[in-house]
């Protein structure tokens, strides 16, 4: 029975491993959008939370002119 603990022990590690992989790399991407921390208030609350930080890694940024104004969509 000792070996089965120990595959499943392996198992859970790796799960967790992996699970710590993605959200650093979602971290990555967030932060090489250019976004700052005030624009990623995707909800208006008055604060970034840790969900809107991800999310910024799905968001793109890009600028565009507008009337001769320079601006971001």
């Amino acid at each position: 029975m000792g070996w089965i603990h120990s595959i499943l022990l392996i198992f859970v590690v790796l799960v967790c491993l992996l699970v710590a992989a993605y959200l650093v790399f979602l971290a990555v991407r967030s932060l090489n959008k250019g976004y700052s921390w005030q624009e990623m208030d995707w909800k208006q609350q008055g604060k970034t939370s840790l969900a809107d930080f991800f999310a910024a890694s799905d968001i793109g940024k890009r600028e565009i002119t507008i009337g001769g104004g320079r601006c971001f969509e």
